[in-house]
């Protein structure tokens, strides 16, 4: 699938990480060039709400400066100018809904990404700032070690959406865990998501 090849391209060619590293603290900032599930969203929306009956495909261009996508023929007509001139996308009526259904069952779309799993949603949900696995683990109302590491902490550890506070000691009684940047732009899409819905 072309969504696939171009959202490989983009994660593998565009986004760059970058890790600022302190003197008096193990752990390291870790920053991206573009949060790719913020490109991943716009992707999916662009092939889900462009108009199948103009022949134009949707458009990627990466810049020096930016990425750029364009889907025609632009938005629903029931949003008006002077929405999008204060950033406000509110629709009620989509574009082609087969396609979104065909999205989610291939698993491409962000909300059905497998690598984000219903239990990594939830300490997406939980974690603020930086806790403790105890504190996690409580917030979530879990008392099995075990099995909140394999189906919870070590899912989103490796989904990019949570890190250590001290990765070069993960054995640490200090050791804590907080949201990547990928992890808070995630949490914040997710969130979005859910106000348009209601």
């Amino acid at each position: 699938m072309m969504l696939r090849e171009a959202l490989s391209h983009i994660r593998s060619m565009v986004i760059e990480e970058k890790a600022i590293k302190y003197p008096d603290r193990a752990e390291a900032d870790r920053f991206f060039n573009y949060p790719f599930p913020a490109i991943e969203e716009a992707l999916c929306n662009a092939i889900y709400h462009r108009s199948y009956e103009i022949r134009e495909p949707v458009e990627v261009r990466i810049m020096p400066d930016c990425i750029t996508i364009g889907s025609f023929p632009g938005p629903d007509r029931s949003i008006r100018e002077k929405d999008m001139r204060e950033f406000r996308f509110l629709s009620r009526r989509y574009r082609n809904r087969r396609v979104g259904e065909f999205l989610k069952e291939t698993e491409v779309t962000p909300q059905v990404t497998p690598q984000v799993t219903p239990q990594v949603k939830q300490i997406l949900n939980v974690l603020q700032s930086e806790m403790t696995r105890t504190e996690i683990m409580k917030r979530l109302g879990l008392k099995d070690r075990m099995h909140f590491s394999k189906a919870y902490l070590l899912p989103a550890m490796d989904a990019g959406v949570v890190k250590m506070t001290l990765p070069d000691k993960p054995k640490s009684r200090l050791q804590k865990y907080r949201l990547t940047q990928n992890g808070l732009t995630f949490k914040k899409l997710a969130k979005e998501t859910t106000q348009d819905k209601i």
